[in-house]
């Protein structure tokens, strides 16, 4: 988990990889740096590349006063944006890293080549020790708010000074954009779950775009996805 941590306007978001954390860094380093006239800056944007790993996890008696918000990510999604980014291999066309656009692992092969034998494996290796394949789970944190990614418009609804400065500062940067792919639909609904991607003989998979996540999700699919992450629906 990851733990943004911001003392002057004393709010604590915990998320998780994959789960919007590119766009909750990103708004964070922002907040933590926030000029009202700043021009758009890919290199200050790297700065959220570099920010510390959460050795600040252990709660403080400070913490009782700061806002605790725990940002979670629909778990249907989250996995069809795993198996699109971490294993095809599909980078987002928005994310610069030292002036460069971010390229992804491509990790899909001639054995595990479709979205369910990949999350077949997945299952079976429990998260293969990936960060990004961590399970959102709550922590010891007395959270005061607990929102899905989607969500994050109202982020800090019950402070509204500060949730009017996050929402012109989403809206400045285009940061709800960052780190997303494209997603297109298909002339026809077809069942992707079992398609190729390695392969790729329909030529579905393109820089930045790929097909929407419910030509993944089929009833089999939903069924484990319901059965082997009950923890990622994540309730107050």
């Amino acid at each position: 988990m990851i733990h943004l941590i911001n003392h002057k306007y004393k709010y604590i978001i915990l998320c998780y990889p994959k789960s919007g954390c590119t766009v909750l860094r990103l708004l964070h380093t922002y907040l933590n740096n926030y000029v009202k006239d700043r021009t758009k800056d890919s290199a200050f944007e790297d700065k959220h590349h570099l920010l510390p790993p959460p050795s600040d996890g252990i709660y403080k008696k400070e913490y009782d006063s700061y806002y605790k918000v725990l940002v979670y990510r629909n778990p249907y999604e989250r996995l069809c944006s795993i198996f699109y980014q971490k294993i095809c291999g599909i980078s987002s066309k928005n994310i610069i890293w030292k002036g460069k656009l971010m390229k992804q692992p491509k990790n899909i092969n001639a054995n595990i080549n479709t979205f369910n034998k990949w999350l077949d494996m997945l299952i079976l290796n429990r998260y293969s020790g990936d960060m990004h394949f961590q399970p959102q789970t709550k922590t010891d944190f007395k959270y005061d708010e607990i929102i899905e990614i989607n969500n994050i418009t109202s982020i800090f609804l019950k402070n509204k000074e500060l949730n009017k400065l996050v929402n012109e500062t989403l809206l400045k940067y285009d940061l709800n954009n960052k780190n997303s792919i494209e997603k297109y639909d298909l002339e026809n609904f077809k069942d992707l779950s079992n398609y190729d991607f390695y392969e790729d003989n329909d030529k579905l998979l393109t820089i930045g775009k790929v097909p929407n996540y419910k030509y993944l999700l089929n009833e089999e699919i939903i069924r484990k996805i319901n059965d082997n992450y009950k923890d990622d629906f994540l309730e107050i």
